[in-house]
Formats: structure tokens, sequence, C-alpha cells
């Protein structure tokens, strides 16, 4: 039967905050040791020259504001590019980059040693013995102290481009004026060289030796593609993509993707799954189940994990030993809720905590466009006409019985107060509001105030005072009104992306889901329950002191199914440890955990802490080898094992800490008509990622495995 939501509040909605994705390509080369080129083809090699220059040094020509580098390694990602270039000091600033393609010494560079040249010829060029090098032997072109001859023609040297020399104990950038070639005869040495003209005018001062002078040229600017941002969404502050502003403080998101993976590189071959050890072969890839460890000393990070074959556990390594990889199309998604802590500037985000997952980036959005919605549909009714004359006079609403529950589904939202939940009906007389109070003795005379009963055929009675206990209504035509909502209990917990359709459609509004599965519900209460929780109420009395009372008020609490509570110690302060389970087994989520405990803190001594926690689910497959009795069909008796430990084993028949053992499993299948024996039993246990709180073993239905053996 479909079912009605209603949203709580209006927000402000704008079609750039419906999914958010974050930052997933990075332009920036400042601080980095990597930049990429895009395709696959770069003509870059291992030891290639890289030059950086900030805007300052490219404009003006002066300032300190450029680095060389030179490449250490080119390698192209997978897929096709674009293709990664690393080298090893980090590069200040935001530069420009540009590839220096071709190395060049300066003209002379490859003399004979003038000590071992003839006097002759020491004598021709005005030598003398005791000198070590060739007259003239200096980097500036002859009568050129700006000017350098390399040591051949070097077409890729051009004017306009840039050139750095480097030589013992300096290195200096230039740009060059003028580059042509010309002939030159020295040395012993001739040839056609090319001659730079460079923005110096005294290179001798600073470049002394010509055979320790390299000269790089032939200066190519580099386009770069962005650097792949690929490291899982975490913690608490997000790069978005774009610049997204204006988000308040306070604004509700849903954050949703996949999980993030990690593949263990291929050279990485000394990690483990902790714990117990075992080894993690190169290129096996990892489900990453929630954020990592803050970096050790080494950059490594422990992850909580999942593999393949679902062996949970943590494993450690640095980003060289474990790579983000795109999360499989496969892989479910994952959502949770968040909040904006400070008012978004310039697409960076800062949630009020931390996720609790890790993201696969690619996938990961924020959805910004978000209001809270509960179950439920609002109605109207005119109740009736006051009566001064009649006591306690009473309507009942219209709200038709269900048939599930037997009960009429008046809608009741969470709340703080003792127990968890108060009513959406509110009834009004003459225009004025009257107070819903849980029975009338110790009301005066003239307090407006109301109970509310069900009838036995269900249905729901609202019932005034007598003019002593309440006062009466007052006389009029159709002067009491009532406003409520219809809808409650399980029907309204649906997985997310469930809720699709809207009943009106504001404009500009194009769709509506639910990211997120709605959180815990409950049925009216069956009778039998209420006879039950009657000596619970009485117990309590909206007031806990012992650890009996804080469980016994948990159970009472609108959503919550089974509570333990036990005394734990955070130092050497005492607290109050309380497990719960939802309704059906479910888990219970944050805000409800909350809710109860301010519900417990208020009902309770203030100052006495309460920590809430969600179970621990054990789910227990049971294999069994069952013999059937003489002439019992196998069959029959099979579906009757398999109902029998559903039902003798589930949730509502457990309780916390409590072992689930082979000998009363097999006492439940020997109970069953035609069972003449069990032969063989196994129990698999499997612990489920839970919230921290006590275990509940139950037998899962899903891994029952029963064979029965017919006897001859």
């Amino acid at each position: 039967m479909p079912q009605t939501y209603e949203t709580g509040a209006s927000i402000e909605a704008r079609p750039e905050w419906n999914a958010i994705p974050a930052v997933t390509v990075d332009d920036a080369v400042a601080g980095r040791t990597e930049l990429f080129l895009p395709g696959v083809v770069t003509d870059l090699r291992t030891g290639d020259a890289l030059l950086f220059v900030d805007e300052e040094r490219e404009e003006t020509g002066a300032g300190d504001g450029w680095a060389l580098r030179f490449v250490d390694t080119v390698a192209p990602l997978p897929g096709g590019g674009p293709t990664r270039v690393t080298w090893t000091e980090p590069v200040p600033g935001d530069p420009r980059v540009y590839a220096l393609r071709q190395r060049a010494a300066v003209f002379g560079h490859n003399a004979p040693d003038w000590r071992s040249m003839p006097e002759k010829v020491r004598e021709a060029y005005e030598g003398t013995a005791c000198d070590t090098e060739w007259p003239g032997f200096v980097v500036p072109a002859p009568e050129q102290s700006g000017s350098v001859d390399l040591d051949n023609v070097y077409p890729a040297a051009t004017a306009g481009g840039w050139a750095v020399l480097s030589g013992p104990g300096a290195d200096e950038l230039y740009r060059i004026r003028s580059a042509g070639t010309t002939g030159r005869a020295d040395f012993t040495l001739t040839g056609k060289v090319t001659r730079l003209e460079l923005t110096d005018d005294d290179l001798g001062a600073t470049f002394v030796h010509v055979r320790k002078t390299l000269v790089l040229v032939g200066s190519e600017r580099l386009t770069l593609a962005a650097r792949p941002v690929t490291a899982p969404v975490e913690g608490r502050t997000i790069v978005l993509a774009g610049a997204v502003t204006a988000l308040p403080a306070g604004r509700q998101l849903v954050a949703t993707g996949r999980a993030a993976h990690l593949a263990v590189a291929d050279d990485a071959f000394a990690l483990e799954l902790l714990p117990g050890g075992r080894p993690l072969a190169p290129g096996e890839v990892l489900r990453v189940t929630g954020p990592g460890a803050p970096p050790g000393a080494d950059g490594s990070r422990e992850w909580p994990v999942q593999t393949v074959d679902g062996a949970a556990g943590t494993v450690i390594g640095t980003d060289a030993q474990l790579r983000p990889v795109p999360a499989p199309a496969s892989d479910p998604p994952i959502a949770e809720p968040a909040a904006v802590a400070e008012p978004v500037d310039a697409g960076t985000v800062t949630l009020a905590a931390p996720l609790v997952h890790a993201y696969d980036r690619g996938s990961f959005r924020l959805l910004s466009n978000v209001v809270a919605a509960s179950h439920g549909e609002t109605r109207h009714q005119v109740l009736g006409s006051g009566d001064a004359s009649t006591p306690l006079q009473s309507f009942v609403l219209s709200i038709a019985p269900d048939p599930r529950t037997g009960r009429a589904p008046l809608a009741y939202v969470r709340s703080t107060e003792p127990g968890g939940a108060v009513s959406t009906l509110t009834v009004v007389v003459n225009g004025v509001r009257w107070r819903e109070v849980p029975t009338l003795f110790g009301a005066g005379p003239r307090d407006q105030v109301y109970v509310v009963g069900a009838d036995p055929d269900g249905r729901v009675r609202v019932r005034f005072g007598d003019g002593r206990t309440g006062a009466r209504l007052p006389s009029g035509t159709d002067n009491v009104t009532a406003t409520y909502r219809v809808g409650v209990g399980l029907p309204g917990m649906v997985g997310a992306g469930r809720i699709t359709l809207l009943l009106t459609r504001p404009l500009g509004v194009r769709s509506v889901t639910n990211p997120l599965p709605t959180d815990l519900a409950a049925d009216p209460e069956p009778v039998d329950d209420t006879r039950r929780g009657a000596p619970r109420t009485a117990l309590t009395l909206d007031r806990v002191v012992s650890l009996v009372d804080y469980a016994e008020a948990a159970r009472s609490f609108a959503g919550i199914a089974k509570a333990q509570a036990a005394w734990a110690y955070e130092g050497e302060v005492p607290v109050v440890r309380l497990s719960v389970a939802g309704t059906g087994g479910l888990a219970v989520d944050e805000t409800t955990r909350a809710a109860l405990a301010a519900s417990l803190t208020a009902a309770g001594d203030p100052f006495q802490r309460v920590r809430v926690y969600s179970y621990t689910p054990v789910r227990v497959g049971v294999g069994a080898l069952v013999v059937a009795a003489p002439g019992v069909v196998a069959a029959p008796v099979r579906s009757a094992v398999e109902a029998v430990l559903r039902e003798a084993f589930a949730i509502d028949r457990r309780d916390f800490g409590q072992p689930l053992t082979a000998a009363e499993v097999e006492a439940a299948i020997q109970g069953v008509a035609g069972v003449l024996g069990v032969a063989a039993l196994t129990l698999t246990p499997v612990a489920e990622t839970g919230g921290g709180g006590a275990e509940l073993h139950t037998v899962d239905p899903d891994r029952l495995d029963i064979t029965v053996q017919e006897s001859l």
C-alpha cells in the first residue's frame, strides 16, 4: 500500500546544490613533485630538464621565481593517459612549466689540454708553459660578454626562448635575445655554431669553467593535464568541484557514493591483513569500510578494509603501497547524513562531524537540497460541537483501524520526551489550542486539557474534562476541530530511493527521492505488549535510577525493541553503557540514540553519563543432517525444521549476550514432529559490523543448510 511522507520544514533549494561532486582533478603544481601531461606520447625521458617559471619572472625577467628540475620517471596512467611525470624536490609558487629539449656545451669544451700542446702552438696563441688553459678560454663569446657560443648548431635555441646555464656552484636562467649561426675557429677547433645573446651583459662574472658549463635550450611550454585526485573522500573538510557558495552553517546534507577501494601496488610484497597476518597479494583490491587513521611518521595509514572474499580487518601502508582505484559499478551505494559547520566559501565545505565512511571520489556526491520528512498524511477534521452541559464529552477521530494491528494509525513523531514519541494530534476549541495530557487526574476545573485513548474497536477517542478534573467544552457549533497525521508503523520503513512521487510539485522541483532509508518505526502496541509494558511503566514512573530503570526506560522508547544496561568506566568515571536493538533487529541510528540518551538524562541524574550503542548482530548459520522417523517423507520435515529454527532463534526470542549453543539448536530440531535424530550439526557464526553494543546471537534464516535423511 502506498505510504505518504511530509516534510517538516521549508528550505531554500538551488539547482547547483542538487548533487555536488568532490574535486577529482587539480591543476596546481606548487609544492608537488609530479605533473600530468595529456596522452601517452610526451617525448620526455628520465633525466630530461624541466623549467618552472613564475608569472613575475615570465613577465618582467626579474625575481627568483624559477626552478630547474630533472625528470625521475615518466609513466602513462592506465587507460590511455594522462602521463605522470615525477621529480624529487617540490616546486614553489604557481609556475608555468617548460621542457628544455636540448642539452648543449660551450664552444671549446672539447678543446685539447693546453698543457699537452707543443711549444710552437703555445707560442702561436701567445701563451706560456705555466698556463693551465688556453688564452681567452672563457664562456662569453669573443668581445661579446653577454653572448655565448654553443658547441654546435642548435635550431631549437630561438630568440625569445629560455636558456639555463649550469656550472659549478651556479644555475642561471636567461631569456634569449637573439640566436644565430656563425663560424668559429679557436683552440684548434673549427666549425659552425649557434651564438646566443642572453639577458646578461657579463656572463664571465658567473661562469668561468668552459668545460664544466652546461647550456639547456629548446624551451617548449608544456600543456598540462589536470592531476587526477583519487584519494578517498573522508574527514570533515571536503574540496568540492567548482566554487559552491552560500551554503549556510547548519545546512543539512547527505553524503552519498560508493565505498572507496584500494589496490595493493605491484611492488608491495609485505602488506598483511590484520589481525592474523594474512599476506595481501600485489594487485589485490580491498573495499574500504571506514575512514583511515592519521598518517604515521613514515606516511603510512591504517585502513579498515574488506577483501573480495568477505574477510574483514585492517591494512597499514603508504600511498605508494595502497593506491586508490575506482569502485566497481556493481558496488552498492552508501550514504550518511551530514551538516555544514561553517558557511561554504570557494568550494570547500567543513562538516559538523567527520564522515563515517570513506567514499570513492568519482562517485561521491554531496546532496544539499535536503529536508527532513516523516511518515504520515496531515488531515483536518471537525470533531463536532461542544456542549457545556455534558461532562467528559468525547469525539472519535475519522481514522479507520489498520487491519494488520487492529489499531487506528494515528501518527507519532520522534521526541526526547519519555517514550521517545509525541502525538501529531492537536485539538483547537473556539480558536484556542488545548493541551494533551496522559490523564485527567490532577487537572484543575479550568485546565484546557484532553486525553487520547483507544476504543475497543481500535478507533482513537479524544475525551475532555468534567469541570472538576479538566475543563468542560464550551458550547458552540462545530467549534471543536482537530489536525493530525495518519500513517504509522512498519509500513513506513522503506529503503533508500523508494520515495519518488511528489503529491504536490512546487515550481522548479523536478524530482524527489530519499537517499537514506527511513529510520526506526514501530506499529501501535498490541494489547498483549501493553499488558507486559504496564509493570515496566510502574517500575520507572518516568524516572530512572538503577540499571534496571535505564534498560526498562529504553525498552519503552519508540523504535527500541531490546535494551541492556551495564556499568562501564571512562577513566575513573562510571558511565551507563546501554546496548539497544531496533524493531525487527534493525540497527539504531545515531539520531535515535542521541534522543534516547537525552531522554534518559532528563529522567535521571543529570550528571550521570549515558552512552547508547547499537547492538552487534551475530548471525549463525546452521548446517544439519537430520534423520527422519520411519515412514516420514523428508521434504515436509525439512520445511518444519527450518520454520522452527527461524522462530525459536529469532531476535525477539534472544537476549543480549545469550550464547547460541549446539545443544539448544539440536533440542529445537528434535522437537519437530517426524524427526528421529540429528546425525550431524555445524554452527557458523558471523559477527556483522555493529555499533559497538553487546552481541545478539540469532539464527541466520538465509544460511540454513538442512538435509533430511529418510529412514529405511
